[in-house]
């Protein structure tokens, strides 16, 4: 090589390869540099994001912890009156300026209080059921038992917030809940206005802002946090302009970039040259490539498929769409799609068309009826959607078309069962009603017309005993007596089964009904036989829901049993107690009674089983079939088990109030 070439080429290299040189030392001492501050800039960040969010989950907590209070109060007072909710709402308003309303809410979602009035009447009788968000808080808060926050929505006092629900149990029900709507603006500016000077802090609710102004870059550090069900984000940015950084890496990074300013206007025009040129045949491949396809799928789809200019004109169908119509393909194009609409399906398809051009909505799906070449309707299911051109009119429709002709004749083929099926179970319901009014007259008869025999035989039983008793041996008055016994069971065990036929077919409403008072009524009612027992309850007693009817003369028929069924010169000793687990409520009535072997305890409930003759323990054998029968009804359960010592333990298992 020449000395003038050799002098030409380091005339070139030697500047570019000193300057690539000292541009690589600068940028490695201003990465260092820039590392350094990054690192102690991201710690100070960390810890006032920290802060923050700190700051931000002890306000909302403290917040909901108030609505919690009043809903504890609430509840541990019973349902509060008009007065107390509205000094309490007004307390809290004043401690906590961001609450724009406090209000309860009804079991049904219906607003019935809300303080402060003023402002906010449009509020009162709002059924939460028609609205989807505020539904679903209520629907979560009710589910968890506990506070529940809404994303942020418009509230109806005005302006941007979110909802808190408090789920109110009084007395083990459900009494509504307490609400507080709460205005987000104001309640993130008093908890976060003094916290990260310097700082720009963003805060969002559900996914929306709601503290901050927007920034051009996302947060450098980004904290999540979760309240009362809502997700909540707490995004730190760090501070711009002098105070973020020092000036000794800027002044780094400019020598650098003055160093190799002019290398890369010349490397850079080079790349940008070729990267243009493969990007451009990259996309011309592309182009055509996805043509292909779009011709493919246009062409093979399993369904129809047209393009339609903004006037109604067919610009391009496909083969499947012209098989579903039987029309050629040219006679498609030289029609519009309301040649080929069933005239009382055309009002629809317009209103439908102009609401997507005006950008009402962004596609629509419909269904509709088209006109076969040959005049036979077919039933269609459209899904349109509007392409637009550069300046965002509209271009075209791309309409996708489905047969659901076969389906329409199913829902056709359904509804004709539905009928059927209506006039059926309207012509059993009547089967049914004839039925129990038969029952019911039955039922009149044998308590009305077999009764009042058996009512003369005791009654004349006992006239002979009192006029002629003196004329009859002793053996005659034996039977008398027997006559007047047997008449007697005979009106109870018709009195029974009556019982059991009237649990079997009326309807039973159930209560809250407290076990120690419907015990003293069952005792009332066999008040002479319990009279010789031993018997010991051990309350408190809880409270279930039950018929109180019912559930009384259950536990006298458990009662009575127990103090009869004792061996001979044993005294009955009956003890009462109750379990209460998993919201049931189990009464158990012990007794030291002749007790019941396994093999007949499932059959023990059955209607006239009798485990003993009649001389021995007489009854009418319903009386534990009254009860199974009437716990049943009321949601309930019932069984035997043997006692520990000797006798048996009889159990009824009812809900928990």
């Amino acid at each position: 090589m020449t000395a003038p070439l050799r002098l030409s080429v380091l005339s070139r290299w030697l500047p570019l390869a000193a300057a690539l040189v000292a541009l690589g030392v600068s940028v490695v001492f201003w990465q260092a540099l820039r590392q350094a501050e990054t690192a102690q800039l991201s710690r100070i960040m960390e810890a006032e994001a920290q802060a923050a969010r700190r700051a931000l989950e002890a306000g909302l907590r403290e917040r909901i912890a108030v609505l919690q209070r009043i809903a504890r109060r609430w509840e541990l007072r019973g349902r509060r009156s008009r007065e107390e909710f509205e000094i309490e709402a007004a307390s809290t308003r004043e401690s906590f300026p961001a609450f724009r309303a406090i209000g309860w809410v009804g079991p049904d979602l219906v607003v019935r209080w809300v303080s402060p009035l003023a402002g906010n009447e449009a509020v009162l009788g709002l059924d939460v059921n028609r609205e989807p968000v505020r539904a679903a808080i209520y629907a979560r808060a009710r589910k968890t038992r506990r506070a529940a926050a809404s994303p942020p929505i418009p509230l109806v006092q005005g302006g941007t917030g979110m909802l808190v629900a408090v789920p109110v149990p009084a007395g083990g029900e459900d009494d509504g809940f307490v609400y507080g709507a709460i205005d987000l603006a104001a309640m993130t500016e008093r908890i976060l206005g003094n916290i990260a000077a310097g700082y720009a802090l963003e805060v969002t609710a559900g996914g929306t802002r709601v503290y901050g102004r927007a920034m051009a870059r996302p947060p450098e550090v980004e904290l999540p946090l979760e309240v009362a069900g809502l997700a909540w984000t707490v995004g730190l940015h760090a501070p711009a302009g002098p105070g973020r950084t020092t000036v000794l890496p800027e002044i780094v990074l400019a020598v650098s970039a003055g160093l190799s300013l002019l290398l890369g206007i010349a490397l850079r025009a080079g790349l940008l040259a070729m990267e243009r040129a493969q990007r451009l045949s990259r996309a011309a491949g592309e182009l055509r490539e996805g043509a292909r396809r779009y011709r493919g799928v246009f062409e093979h789809a399993a369904v129809g498929v047209a393009l339609i200019d903004p006037m109604g004109r067919f610009l391009r169908v496909n083969e499947t769409l012209c098989r579903m119509l039987g029309y050629g393909r040219d006679e498609m194009l030289a029609m519009e799609t309301w040649d080929i609409t069933h005239p009382e399906d055309r009002g629809p398809d317009k209103d439908q068309g102009r609401r997507l051009k005006a950008g009402d909505i962004g596609t629509y799906q419909i269904e509709k009826r088209y006109v076969r070449k040959d005049g036979a309707p077919v039933w269609v299911a459209l899904t349109v959607a509007l392409e637009r051109d550069a300046t965002g009119g509209p271009e075209h429709f791309i309409v996708v078309v489905q047969d659901i002709g076969e389906r329409k004749a199913a829902e056709r083929e359904v509804l004709e069962l539905n009928r059927t099926l209506e006039a059926r179970v309207a012509e059993r319901t009547r089967q049914l009603r004839a039925a129990n009014e038969e029952l019911e007259r039955f039922a009149y008869s044998v308590s009305h017309d077999l009764r009042a025999p058996l009512r003369a035989m005791e009654g004349f039983s006992a006239v002979l005993l009192e006029d002629y008793g003196d004329r009859l041996d002793a053996e005659g008055r034996g039977y008398l007596n027997r006559i007047a016994a047997a008449a007697t069971r005979m009106d109870r065990l018709i009195r029974d089964l009556l019982d059991y036929s009237r649990l079997a077919r009326e309807e039973l409403h159930s209560d809250r009904v407290e076990l120690d008072q419907a015990l003293r009524e069952a005792r009332q009612q066999i008040a002479e036989p319990l009279a010789a027992a031993r018997f010991t309850v051990e309350e408190p007693l809880p409270v279930v829901r039950a018929n109180r009817a019912v559930l009384v003369q259950a536990l006298a028929n458990l009662l009575s049993n127990a103090v009869k069924f004792v061996a001979p010169g044993t005294v009955p000793e009956v003890r009462v107690r109750a379990e209460a687990a998993d919201g049931r409520v189990r009464l158990l009535v012990e007794d030291n009674g002749i007790g019941i072997a396994p093999e007949h305890r499932e059959r023990v409930f059955d209607v006239f089983l009798r485990l003993h003759a009649m001389s021995e323990y007489p009854g009418t054998g319903i009386g534990l079939a009254i009860v199974r029968k009437g716990v049943e009804r009321m949601g309930g359960s019932v069984g035997v088990g043997e006692r520990p010592g000797g006798g048996s333990v009889f159990w009824v298992e009812l809900p928990a109030a």
